[in-house]
């Protein structure tokens, strides 16, 4: 039987280390697409920024169980520190799998054309699926300064990401 997997990136946690609304939306999302994938493992992906005391995966792991998810359906990644090495990392656990139909990424859409080119520029497809934007919870202002925040960066993670493969290889 096929696996289809939600990549689900990490999000700001709150001084408390309590999930922000941004990372609940995410999870939300990746819950959601449970109606339309039966066969759904979950990887909730975000490392430990050494302020809370759990990575942002495991933040988000006990989001999912608490949303009835069992542990088998959930593969964390807890070593990144941002979007270019999480989507690195979970290339790397999804390559070494081979059962694999259909991946989405689970962000804000804001985030999801640079998390989705990154992927493909580490040989893999993602399917779109609609996600949440975060307007009415976040303000137009800082959603558009996220906006513009992800025009910067997705020149800056592809060059890096050329590198790496440049440097990897020699």
């Amino acid at each position: 039987m096929k696996t289809n997997i939600a990549i689900i990136m990490g999000s700001a946690v709150s001084a408390n280390g309590r999930p922000s609304q941004a990372m609940r939306r995410r999870v939300k999302a990746a819950l959601g697409l449970r109606q339309e994938f039966k066969n759904l493992i979950f990887l909730p992906t975000g490392g430990n920024l050494e302020r809370w005391g759990h990575s942002e995966a495991e933040i988000m792991t006990g989001l999912l169980k608490n949303a009835g998810v069992d542990t088998e359906s959930i593969i964390q990644e807890t070593a990144s520190r941002n979007t270019l090495q999480s989507l690195t990392y979970c290339a790397r656990k999804i390559k070494q799998r081979s059962d694999i139909a259909t991946i989405v990424v689970c962000s804000d859409s804001f985030h999801l054309p640079r998390c989705r080119f990154l992927l493909s520029l580490l040989g893999m497809q993602s399917d779109p699926r609609p996600m949440p934007h975060g307007i009415r919870s976040m303000g137009f202002a800082r959603w558009a300064y996220y906006c513009a925040r992800e025009a910067v960066a997705i020149p800056v993670d592809t060059a890096l990401l050329i590198i790496y493969k440049i440097f990897r290889k020699a």
